[in-house]
């Protein structure tokens, strides 16, 4: 089982820093404070190298259940940061063919990243896209329905960016200070359900 562990710094100032802080983790089964539980490496593929992380590892006590600490930076079971993919998800936005992205993934250090494997990637990222959109305009419907609420902005002809601007200002409950480019999905994945992960 897997516990997203908030990575607020590069991966190489997590590298160099992850055994020197104290973790604290509560089961999420139990609410016991767990205890150190060995750990592995694995591979995180960035745009000009690949690195090898550090994993933590925590047991519960009272239910046995071992859980890995995995940073936000990365989501289970992918070989790529995130950032990776946001910036890939955003070119495909913008209109860049996909059949150019390779070019723009692959460096010297880092191997050409397949097209079956980005067309992939925006299959999954325009249905969590999609399904996130959906969900947060029912919750922002709900909570501005009192009055006129949100419905002079789309009359005004908002659009589909200004209205992703929008929710994700509602979702951070920030206005206007969104997560910088290339931490939007770790930052989204701190706050959402473990199947939910984009």
């Amino acid at each position: 089982m897997i516990i997203l562990l908030e990575c607020t710094h590069s991966i190489k100032k997590y590298i160099r820093n992850i055994y020197r802080y104290e973790i604290e983790v509560v089961c999420p089964c139990c609410g016991e404070r767990m205890r150190k539980h060995t750990g592995y490496k694995r591979n995180v593929i960035c745009k000009t190298k690949v690195y090898e992380i550090p994993v933590l590892r925590r047991r519960c006590r009272h239910c046995k259940k071992v859980y890995a600490l995995l940073p936000s930076f990365i989501i289970p079971y992918e070989r790529f940061a995130n950032h990776i993919r946001e910036y890939m998800g955003l070119w495909v936005r913008e209109g860049v063919p996909i059949a150019h992205l390779p070019v723009r993934l692959t460096t010297e250090n880092v191997s050409i990243v397949s097209l079956r494997t980005l067309y992939r990637w925006q299959a999954k990222i325009k249905g969590k896209v999609q399904n996130w959109m959906h969900r947060q305009r029912a919750i922002v419907a709900a909570r501005y329905e009192e009055g006129e609420g949100l419905l002079p902005l789309y009359r005004q002809g908002m659009n589909s960016k200004q209205e992703q601007r929008l929710l994700l200002s509602l979702f951070f409950n920030q206005a206007g200070n969104l997560p910088r480019m290339g931490t939007l999905f770790s930052t989204l994945n701190l706050r959402l359900p473990y199947l939910e992960m984009w």
